[in-house]
């Protein structure tokens, strides 16, 4: 009787053991079967003398509206840096296709990398009994994979260019030099002067004169000389 008993419990009981270990496994299971996933974003800002504080916007959209999504949908990147998009949450297998673009700010000498990529959350069985994750993304209009999301924008300093002056030539005005006057003086000769002509006759009778008196001269010490 008292076995009967026994049996009798237990197959009562049975249904209820069966009922718990069944909800134990289910949460079990449950608390093992997801994953999460971030999609890492780098901003990098090209040129010199880069001013600081410049803010980059970056934005994500799902290829499916089915598809997990962060609570934070655009994300701020203030100057180099980096930042995850996420974290977003999965519970079954397969592959998650997102959107990832930068939208153009209006700061001025800055130009913005236009890049979009197609991020791919592959979310995989682990082996055991959990998910895993394997991110990887391509730039449109390439095809080879890449794990980096990476927008490179471009700064232009402004540049002071030096502004040449050309010196207009000297120009040197000269005076014009009046020419010189030549003067010619006429000297008119006193009126009682000897003319050209009576000047000459003069000289010539004042050398033979000359002459004579030198030759008489002579002939007179001669003469003495013989006397005595």
């Amino acid at each position: 009787m008292k076995n009967k008993m026994k049996q009798f419990v237990i197959l009562r009981l049975l249904p209820y053991f069966v009922a718990l270990l069944l909800f134990q496994t289910q949460a079990y299971a449950e608390e093992k079967v997801y994953c999460t996933a971030s999609i890492p974003v780098e901003i990098k800002t090209l040129g010199d003398s880069v001013p600081s504080g410049i803010e980059y916007k970056v934005v994500i959209k799902s290829e499916n509206e089915t598809n997990p999504m962060p609570d934070v949908k655009e994300v701020t990147i203030k100057d180099n840096g980096k930042v995850e998009i996420g974290p977003m949450t999965y519970t079954k297998p397969g592959r998650y296709n997102y959107f990832i673009s930068q939208e153009a700010g209006n700061a001025e000498h800055f130009t913005y990398d236009s890049a979009v990529y197609t991020v791919t959350v592959s979310i995989e069985n682990d082996g055991n009994g959990g998910l895993k994750s394997v991110i990887y993304a391509v730039e449109n209009g390439a095809t080879e994979k890449t794990d980096d999301v990476v927008f490179s924008n471009t700064y232009e300093a402004v540049t002071t260019s030096a502004v040449t002056t050309t010196a207009a030539p000297t120009v040197i005005l000269e005076k014009p030099t009046t020419p010189k006057e030549t003067v010619t003086v006429i000297t008119n000769p006193p009126e009682n002067a000897p003319k050209t002509g009576e000047r000459i006759i003069s000289a010539i009778v004042v050398g033979i004169l000359g002459i004579s008196m030198l030759v008489l001269s002579i002939v007179m010490n001669k003469k003495r000389k013989a006397e005595k």
